[in-house]
C-alpha cells in the first residue's frame, strides 16, 4: 500500500510540473501579446498621424472594453460548463 501511495504521489508531482510549465508558457505568450502593441506604437503613430492621447486610447481603452464586455458572459459560461473544458478552449485559441 505504501508503494502505491508513493508512486501515486510521483505521478501527481510530474503532472503538476507539466501543468505548471504549460501555464507558464501561456502566461509568457499572453504578456508578449499585450506588450506587442506598445512596441509598435511609434510606427503606428507615424503611419496614422495620431496624437499621444489617441494612441493612449488605442492601447488601453480597447483592452478595457474587451475585457469588461466579455467578463460577465464568460463568467456565466464558466458557471454552467466544465471549467477544465473552458480553460482548454482558452488555451487553444
Amino acid at each position: 500500500m505504501l508503494l502505491y501511495r508513493m508512486s501515486l504521489a510521483r505521478i501527481r508531482s510530474s503532472s503538476a510540473g507539466g501543468l505548471l510549465a504549460v501555464l507558464l508558457l501561456v502566461y509568457v505568450l499572453n504578456f508578449r501579446d499585450r506588450t506587442l502593441i506598445y512596441i509598435l506604437f511609434p510606427a503606428i503613430k507615424k503611419e496614422m498621424s495620431l496624437s499621444d492621447m489617441q494612441l493612449a486610447v488605442l492601447g488601453t481603452a480597447s483592452f478595457v472594453l474587451f475585457c469588461t464586455s466579455l467578463g460577465l458572459p464568460f463568467g456565466r459560461l464558466a458557471d454552467r460548463m466544465s471549467r477544465r473544458n473552458m480553460i482548454a478552449a482558452g488555451l487553444l485559441t
